[in-house]
């Protein structure tokens, strides 16, 4: 749900957010969860639709994680699931840490329409930045 919301939605849509949660009714905190991810997306049929993306978030992407310290003990049973969670077992997972350095490297270096500011950065060795983004730790 919050990933959903905020890889879908737009600061704009945050009205359709219950705000007083606590007084809310079931039908209103119901809408604003399948309307936003959508109470399919968690069954296994609507799950088999993203199998690629959890794959490719295991082994390549890397995969965000989501802390809720002031509620995680009280209201989450399960915390926010790794990639590996939605992935058939027969599959074969290992995280590449190097795919997403080699995307870096191609695009600093073969992508058109760089400026000239951007082409002479990407000459030399990657940004202290692009290092950094590159060592995502796997979440798989």
């Amino acid at each position: 749900y919050v990933w959903g919301y905020w890889q879908y939605s737009l600061l704009k849509d945050c009205d359709q957010i219950p705000a007083d949660a606590k007084n809310a009714t079931d039908d209103d905190i119901w809408t604003s969860v399948d309307t936003i991810s959508g109470f399919s997306a968690y069954a296994d049929q609507g799950l088999a639709t993203y199998t690629p993306y959890y794959y490719q978030a295991g082994t390549q992407l890397g995969a965000p994680t989501i802390q809720f310290p002031h509620i995680e003990k009280q209201y989450i049973r399960y915390g926010y699931q790794p990639p590996r969670n939605f992935v058939p077992r027969d599959i074969p997972m290992r995280f590449q840490p190097q795919a997403m350095r080699d995307v870096d490297t191609w695009v600093r270096h073969n992508a058109a329409g760089c400026s000239s500011s951007t082409a002479r950065t990407t000459r030399g060795a990657p940004s202290r930045s692009a290092s950094a983004r590159a060592r995502r730790t796997p979440t798989s």
